[in-house]
């Protein structure tokens, strides 16, 4: 989805609706199929749901990653690439001449912290935390959602556990 002002399209169909004052939504053409956010919310989780169910949520991009690991700012770690699956996390990359990976397994992660269009690179971001680090990964392409990444986030966990 893609937001400009009050209008809201969806980048897949082209559908689009506009949001009213009171969270409504009503379709500029055809059927609005939701007419709240919170019940079109709920159904993106219920698909992200059944791919998770299904074995077929799976994402693999490069990105951008930039780590916070004090308070003195942020440091440009460079590209890599971001894996997220039944797994986990994969996240890899070079520093300094020297290749690197983070793995945080699904059953040890219940949520992921997200931006919109975050500040220091101007687009949305997924945030994944270590004892000693923050890491700011900003996914490169168009088809990543980072609303999609919580959602399975939040799935995958509760798929992982509930097989236990």
């Amino acid at each position: 989805m893609t937001t400009k002002g009050t209008i809201l399209t969806c980048g897949k169909c082209c559908h689009e609706w506009e949001m009213s004052e009171y969270g409504e939504l009503r379709a500029l053409e055809g059927e609005s199929y939701f007419t709240h956010i919170p019940s079109w919310y709920e159904w993106q989780r219920e698909c992200v749901k059944k791919e998770v169910i299904d074995g077929t949520y799976s994402l693999d991009v490069p990105c951008k990653i930039k780590s916070l690991p004090n308070s003195m700012g942020f440091v440009n770690v460079g590209e890599g690439r971001l894996v997220h699956n039944a797994d986990g996390f994969h996240l890899e990359g070079n520093w300094k001449g020297g290749g690197w990976t983070l793995n945080i397994p699904t059953s040890s992660i219940y949520s992921v912290h997200i931006e919109y269009n975050y500040k220091v690179e101007n687009r949305d971001c997924i945030d994944l935390s270590t004892l000693n680090d923050t890491y700011y990964i900003y996914p490169k392409g168009s088809e990543f959602s980072v609303t999609k990444i919580s959602l399975a986030t939040e799935e995958l966990f509760k798929h992982a556990w509930s097989n236990k």
